[in-house]
């Protein structure tokens, strides 16, 4: 039996492999924040890390799952740890309103995906990176500060993004580099001062 299963076995994909650890502590709490938050619950692929542009599904639990090791820094999650992701990512689903449009079958999936930058992997990360900033400053009022999303226009026809989340043919960046931009422009429109690693990104970026 040991042997028929190490020659046959098959790699699964991370988001199973997350699903299915109990012992990794930021895992278990990315399952509570899927769970708790109803439009990750209804959107979330569990098994897949890579979706296919009709999938019914927008983020993989892997997805939401490095975007919180970005926000922890550590292999460690306290309980507090826990409640403070809850709050922070049910802040940014209930204020991006392209979401609650698609939740409320207002706006198609289709739609999100390719008019808008709020599915893309990037921009998961670039939150997680947000998050970060609120878990190291927990005197600033998060929800205050993050009803400003619903400010933010998210459409790939932003030159905003460009050079920071697309390029300028439209194709999706993905780097560190464009993370770290693209988490600066949602931090320069809810009017949150840049770090002086951010302020060097921005300064690259303007040449």
């Amino acid at each position: 039996m040991f042997t028929d299963l190490n020659k046959h076995a098959v790699k699964t994909s991370n988001s199973l492999s997350t699903l299915y650890d109990a012992r990794d502590e930021i895992a278990v709490a990315t399952k509570h924040v899927i769970e708790d938050i109803p439009f990750f619950k209804r959107y979330t692929d569990k098994e897949r890390d890579i979706l296919g542009k009709n999938s019914s599904n927008l983020f993989t639990l892997n997805m939401l799952y490095k975007a919180n090791q970005r926000i922890l820094h550590s292999s460690r999650c306290s309980d507090d740890d826990v409640l403070f992701l809850l709050g922070f990512w049910k802040n940014v689903a209930d204020n991006i309103i392209e979401w609650q449009e698609v939740y409320n079958k207002t706006l198609t999936k289709k739609a999100l995906r390719e008019d808008y930058i709020v599915s893309l992997a990037i921009t998961i990360n670039a939150f997680g990176k947000l998050g970060r900033y609120f878990y190291d400053h927990q005197e600033v009022k998060i929800k205050a500060v993050l009803a400003g999303l619903q400010r933010i226009d998210w459409s790939r026809t932003n030159t905003n993004w460009v050079g920071r989340t697309i390029r300028d043919n439209g194709k999706v960046l993905n780097s560190e580099e464009a993370i770290t931009l693209t988490c600066s422009e949602i931090k320069k429109q809810l009017g949150i001062e840049l770090s002086k690693e951010e302020l060097q990104k921005e300064k690259q970026l303007q040449g």
